[in-house]
């Protein structure tokens, strides 16, 4: 759809995006931290986690957005900026209690159309939000059997997941949704097989696959 090319000389979108995963990522680690666990946000919660790994989830989001900001064209950059804060919380929550909380997969779908519809509109073309739609709709078909045939060993909020960054790797184009979804199910794989090798699952244990689905459709984003 684009040609992934840096942002010619524009130093401010840079400072932008470095602010925002600075705030975003410790912020992501809070909230997770009280969905998982059930707990009120506070400055107790805060104090519990500490300041280091606050510090890295900021530290680390900073780094990764001014990353979307330098690969990814302007007109892409919000939508993949959504897609890794929320991919990034959504992840500390899956590892945390294998769970994938349907109003968090929500906002990050819905964030996703509000900005594919803007975008439509400004650039005068509904191609890459149909096509946003309609890999939704497959991924979500093609998953949900699959769910209902394997219920053990995929979680309905796994269903969700995929569907929703199907719909955001649809709109870059259907190679991305490809690629997207196989690099997620290697990741899984190379993940299962490296716990295996250390003993630390066994074969009858459930891993979570969201992390690895959602590594693996940000990464197709910014490197295919």
């Amino acid at each position: 759809m684009w040609t992934l090319t840096p942002l010619d000389g524009d130093t401010s979108i840079f400072l932008f995006c470095g602010t925002l995963g600075a705030v975003a990522g410790p912020a992501a680690l809070i909230l997770s931290h009280s969905i998982a666990h059930g707990k009120t946000m506070s400055c107790d919660l805060s104090a519990r986690i500490g300041w280091r790994p606050l510090l890295s989830a900021g530290a680390f989001l900073s780094a990764t957005l001014i990353h979307v900001a330098w690969v990814v064209p302007s007109v892409a950059v919000a939508v993949v900026a959504w897609m890794v804060i929320l991919g990034f919380l959504l992840v500390l929550i899956d590892w945390s209690c294998h769970q994938l909380p349907h109003r968090v997969v929500a906002v990050l779908l819905a964030g996703g159309l509000v900005q594919f519809s803007v975008i439509g509109v400004a650039e005068r073309s509904v191609g890459p939000l149909a096509r946003a739609g309609a890999a939704a709709v497959v991924v979500f078909l093609v998953s949900f059997v699959i769910y209902l045939r394997l219920r053990a060993d995929l979680g309905f909020g796994d269903v969700t997941l995929a569907t929703t960054f199907a719909a955001f790797l649809g709109w870059f184009g259907w190679q991305y949704v490809l690629f997207g979804l196989i690099a997620g199910l290697v990741l899984a794989g190379i993940a299962n097989l490296v716990l295996l090798a250390a003993r630390r699952i066994s074969l009858r244990d459930h891993t979570a696959l969201g992390p690895a689905l959602i590594v693996g459709s940000i990464y197709t984003v910014l490197h295919v």
